[in-house]
C-alpha cells in the first residue's frame, strides 16, 4: 500500500544505486534487509556508515 502513495525516489533497484545516493547526501536513510544491509558495508561497495538494527546488529 505504502509504495504506490511513495515517490518514486524513494526507493533503489540495487545495492549500487543505494550506495550512489548515499555518498551524495548525507540526510538520506536507509531501511533494508540484513543481507542487503550486509553488501552496503562490503567492500563491493565502501560505505562506512552506522547502521542500527532492531533486534540484532551485524
Amino acid at each position: 500500500m505504502a509504495e504506490r502513495d511513495w515517490p518514486q525516489e524513494m526507493f533503489a533497484e540495487s545495492v549500487g544505486e543505494v550506495a550512489a545516493r548515499i555518498k551524495d547526501n548525507d540526510h538520506l536513510i536507509l531501511i533494508s534487509s540484513r543481507l542487503e544491509a550486509k553488501q552496503i558495508l562490503s567492500e563491493e561497495c565502501g560505505l562506512a556508515k552506522v547502521l542500527y538494527f532492531m533486534y540484532e546488529p551485524l
